[in-house]
């Protein structure tokens, strides 16, 4: 389907926000709070400066920075231009960090930022312009997955996704100007994606800090100090937190990333209201949504969110189990300077494009539950990995002569076999 050029979607929802309410709250980082204003005017300046060193529509930009109102103001002065943002997790360790540097073809790498409002932004200020007109389906980000894995692999994402994918989730979580959206989870992880663009999206606060206490009851208490009405949680940390204990301020709490027990989500679901969402970075983070029940008992992956299509392509002798394929606008591009991969998951027929995700899914007749995948893939802490590929990186060391590595409950597990390599040498490799 072909789209409009016009400013890229986030951007077009913060001028949105920004003529609607300008003094009002967009980001509180730690207590310092940034207008819809202030936001919009640091981002056209960001992006003057993008452009004073070069930055064009078309290239991309690494962001190496925490969680806070910089990342933000940063990744939307690349959109801003037309570029790409890539998000690389600064607490990752300094190998994994240079990878995917050395292969986005980064054309400006933005370090850590610190005082939006202080003497240190204006380093970073330029002349302002316009937005520039941008192609629905040019980069948006690339996000690379099994980061801690041989060779990760670089999903290119597409904006065309994203207008469906925050619409979507905004009227499902039912935020209004008035919600404030919790974002804890790290920029490399996709999902940070959906919680700053759903903020943008409704002209929400977004809610952020550096240094969240993930102790269960002092981690509550400061959802509640903050004002949150809407979290995004990891599964592992909600099976951890009393339902009993969430803040009168919590209406919605979002899992995904991994399937989360029935238990928490019938425990959860009885105190407020549960999304459970299923999508895979492939395909513009999320592409269904289910609501969740007191009676929850299977790993529903719920409706599919507008212009998202599903097919559960067959496998022999598996009877209502397949392969789930998903097709529609929130498809990526495909993978990063890796066309065999990108052939092997993302095809054609009939006209349509299809991306193959490698889950095993049952259809039932309330809809479809997920089964698992038909790899050795694994979620760990909501991130996918892949055993193969850390046992042949395992394998490469000097002196290891057999590896193999596993999930074990919420951990990752390796066993090496070494006649010579002494445990501390294969952790430092």
């Amino acid at each position: 389907m072909s789209l409009p050029a016009s400013p890229a979607p986030l951007v077009a929802a913060l001028l949105r926000a920004s003529e609607r309410d300008p003094g009002g709250a967009a980001i509180d980082d730690d207590g310092e709070v940034t207008s819809w204003r202030a936001l919009a005017d640091a981002v056209a300046q960001a992006a003057g400066w993008y452009a004073s060193r070069g930055v064009r529509s078309g290239d991309r930009v690494a962001l190496l920075l925490p969680n806070g109102a910089e990342f933000v103001a940063l990744a939307l002065a690349a959109h801003w231009l037309g570029a790409a943002f890539v998000p690389i997790a600064p607490s990752a360790p300094a190998a994994r960090r240079g990878r995917p540097l050395r292969r986005a073809d980064i054309q400006t790498h933005v370090l850590v930022l610190t005082a939006l409002d202080g003497p240190e932004r204006r380093r970073f200020a330029g002349p302002a312009s316009a937005p520039t007109e941008t192609d629905p389906h040019s980069p948006a980000y690339l996000i690379f997955t099994s980061g801690s894995t041989g060779r990760p692999k670089g999903v290119l994402v597409s904006h065309a996704g994203l207008p469906g994918l925050l619409t979507a989730q905004s009227a499902a979580i039912g935020l209004t100007r008035q919600g404030r959206v919790l974002w804890m989870l790290s920029p490399a992880f996709d999902a940070s994606v959906s919680d700053i663009g759903v903020a943008l999206w409704a002209g929400a606060t977004l809610v952020t800090s550096a240094r969240w206490d993930l102790r269960p009851a002092p981690f509550l208490a400061a959802l509640g100090a903050r004002g949150v009405t809407y979290a995004d949680l990891p599964p592992a940390l909600l099976r951890r937190l009393d339902p009993a204990l969430a803040p009168a301020s919590l209406v919605t709490v979002l899992v995904g990333g991994e399937p989360c027990d029935f238990g928490t989500l019938r425990a959860w679901s009885r105190r407020l209201r549960v999304l459970s969402v299923y999508g895979p970075t492939e395909a513009t983070v999320c592409v269904s949504i289910a609501v969740g029940t007191s009676d929850w008992d299977r790993a529903w992956l719920g409706e599919p969110i507008a212009g998202v299509q599903m097919r559960v392509a067959p496998l022999s002798g598996e009877g209502s189990s397949g392969e789930l394929w998903i097709a529609g606008d929130c498809l990526a591009l495909g993978y990063l300077d890796d066309p065999e991969a990108t052939a092997a998951r993302f095809l054609v027929e009939e006209g349509v494009r299809w991306y193959r995700t490698g889950d095993r899914v049952r259809v039932e007749p309330r809809g479809l539950v997920f089964e698992g995948r038909l790899d050795r893939q694994l979620k760990v802490r909501g991130r996918l990995v892949a055993p193969e590929e850390i046992e042949a990186a395992l394998s490469a060391i000097p002196g290891v002569t057999g590896a193999a590595v596993a999930g074990v409950g919420e951990a990752l597990v390796a066993w090496v076999e070494s006649d010579c390599a002494s445990p501390e040498s294969v952790r430092a490799d």
